[in-house]
């Protein structure tokens, strides 16, 4: 009768979900649940204690904790070692109650409290920084040159002095110096006179009195 025996089927392969309200666990949890075992103090005042929202609930009793709302004590967070300008990662219980220096990832620690030297950051310390940005170019003035970045890791002070080209990263902060600007391996256009023709070599190639002709473009290098 396309009947299945109960022995064939058990709750460990069901996808359980509940309905009950979230509140506020101090002790065990130290978050907001919905096991439906809220006390019994909680049920007679439900407007302060029994959200439809796990965030509601996290905003109105762990508003300090970012972690609010992953009940997995055995979860990997990570948190800054000053001393080493770095982060590192431990298990969600092994933190403190009202330890604000948490967080879900790496990339966010690195961006909150070490953003000066974010890449630094990322290389050293535990775990791994997510690259999911775009490929972009922000200017360094204490080398004179544009370095390569991704976008998902530039601070909120970054983000509006970002390049998509290395080519106009360097004419717009160091057109002086063009040729120390762009990597080596960076191929950079020059008119040669002698057959009227704009050709290309590498950056390094270039000599100082040369840098008044040297572009990024072909196009840059022939209407010039």
């Amino acid at each position: 009768d396309g009947a299945y025996p109960i022995s064939s089927c058990s709750l460990s392969e069901a996808e359980v979900f509940s309905f009950a309200m979230y509140y506020p666990d101090y002790f065990k949890y130290r978050s907001c649940v919905n096991d439906g075992r809220q006390p019994q103090y909680m049920r007679d005042q439900p407007t302060a204690y029994l959200f439809v929202d796990v965030e509601d609930c996290c905003k109105a009793h762990f508003s300090w904790d970012v972690s609010c709302g992953n009940n997995d004590p055995s979860s990997l967070w990570f948190y800054p070692v000053y001393e080493e300008s770095t982060c590192y990662q431990q298990a969600l219980s092994e933190f403190d109650l009202y330890d604000t220096e948490k967080y879900s990832s790496k990339n966010a620690c690195c961006l909150s409290r070490f953003s000066y030297v974010v890449e630094d950051c990322c290389e050293n310390g535990e775990g791994q920084c997510t690259s999911t940005g775009t490929p972009v170019f922000i200017a360094n003035w204490s080398t004179g040159k544009c370095d390569y970045r991704d976008s998902s890791l530039l601070s909120d002070w970054e983000l509006n002095s970002v390049y998509y080209n290395i080519e106009d990263c360097c004419e717009e902060n160091f057109d002086d110096n063009i040729a120390k600007c762009v990597s080596s391996e960076q191929e950079m256009f020059y008119p040669d006179y002698a057959t009227s023709e704009c050709n290309k070599k590498f950056a390094s190639e270039f000599g100082s009195f040369e840098a008044d002709e040297m572009f990024a473009s072909l196009l840059d290098c022939c209407s010039d």
